[in-house]
């Protein structure tokens, strides 16, 4: 979930770089964001709490938090889209073109 829908609220693209957000944290630290056991008090953690970042540093910190912006208009992606992600220093090693060009055992 990402705040704008647990508050009801319209929501856009930046819904999807929330989720990428959640997606990366939970690849890292191994647990999902704000979880909890009780899943009404996470679905209010989401909204109201700070993100829990003691264990992240660097450009990993600073591209989580910018994903899991509270406000989707201030969150990380919101004025320069996929692009603004990609350009964040956390990728700086990776070639995009070659991520484009990576094929895979299924691809034919």
């Amino acid at each position: 979930f990402c705040p704008e829908i647990l508050q009801d609220q319209s929501y856009g693209l930046t819904l999807d770089f929330y989720s990428l957000g959640v997606l990366l944290y939970e690849l890292i630290t191994g647990l999902p964001p704000f979880y909890n056991n009780d899943q009404f008090q996470m679905q209010k953690d989401i909204v109201t709490k700070q993100l829990r970042t003691s264990h992240l540093s660097g450009s990993c910190l600073d591209l989580i938090k910018g994903l899991l912006e509270k406000d989707p208009l201030q969150r990380l992606g919101a004025k320069g889209g996929m692009q603004e992600i990609k350009d964040h220093a956390f990728f700086s090693d990776l070639i995009w073109d070659d991520v484009y060009k990576m094929k895979t055992k299924y691809d034919r």
